[in-house]
């Protein structure tokens, strides 16, 4: 397994990027298959409690099951506290295909 990525901030906005790929092992005898995913994130800080996130996820299953995901996220974050406490609201559109 191995993966990429990167991020960059301007002012309240920070983009992400990701790319990440690994090898999947049955062991009920069905052949080994690999995912490659790539992802991208975009954050805007409202405050600095309030933050609002959205994010697309683009997965490929080769040789193996080859299933396809198409998963869009869109997050409001309140973070109570600096460091830990924070509650989510997140809506999540999915979308999955096998072949």
């Amino acid at each position: 397994m191995y993966g990429v990525g990167t991020r960059y901030y301007i002012g309240d906005f920070m983009f992400g990027v990701l790319y990440s790929e690994d090898t999947v092992e049955y062991s009920d005898g069905h052949p080994d298959s690999t995912d490659q995913d790539y992802e991208a994130t975009l954050v805007y800080q409202l405050t600095p409690e309030w933050w609002l996130r959205t994010g697309y996820r683009h997965l490929e299953n080769k040789e193996g099951d080859e299933l396809k995901l198409r998963d869009t996220t869109f997050e409001v974050q309140y973070k109570a506290t600096a460091r830990s406490l924070s509650l989510c609201f997140v809506f999540l559109a999915k979308r999955r295909k096998r072949a």
